[in-house]
């Protein structure tokens, strides 16, 4: 992050996304990239945004030629905040934790939805107990959607592409 020449601000919000090639059944699918994003946290203005690649970022989509992950982090001379960090690969087997911080005036620019996924009714049924409110889950064998709520399984769609 050094190397980005980002401009003295007194709180940054920042944002890193590493993507990787992966090889699913057989094919391989996705790109090899880093996206940045900064923003001053007072005004939420971008003062930074784009794909990382050899200590620049470029508005165009800059691919890499390997596989990128990260091993450790190091702050200098800074007080750090906040830090969450989210991997495509969290164990959401239990909950979704929630992703809202402590403080109400925090405004972020990226949100998710998980979906939970099983592979047929009878395991959704065996699970609705330990489903939170309101949680979306698809049944994977009759490609139906539902949701959790005031303790019952209500269908949303289904059946169909």
């Amino acid at each position: 992050m050094n190397s980005l020449r980002i401009p003295n601000i007194e709180l940054y919000d920042i944002l890193i996304v590493i993507s990787r090639k992966q090889t699913i059944e057989g094919v391989e699918k996705g790109n090899q990239f880093i996206w940045i994003t900064v923003n001053n946290r007072y005004t939420d203005e971008t003062v930074l945004e784009g794909y990382y690649k050899d200590g620049l970022v470029y508005p165009t989509e800059e691919l890499l030629d390997k596989n990128y992950t990260l091993q450790s982090l190091t702050f200098k001379n800074l007080t750090l905040s906040k830090l969450k960090v989210y991997s495509k690969y969290q164990d959401f087997s239990r909950q979704v934790i929630p992703s809202k911080p402590s403080d109400e005036g925090y405004a972020y620019k990226t949100a998710h939805i998980t979906i939970r996924s099983v592979d047929t009714y009878e395991t959704l049924y065996s699970i609705k107990d330990q489903l939170p409110e309101n949680e979306l889950i698809f049944v994977e064998k009759d490609k139906t959607l539902y949701i959790k709520n005031n303790y019952k399984l209500n269908l949303i769609s289904g059946g169909g592409t």
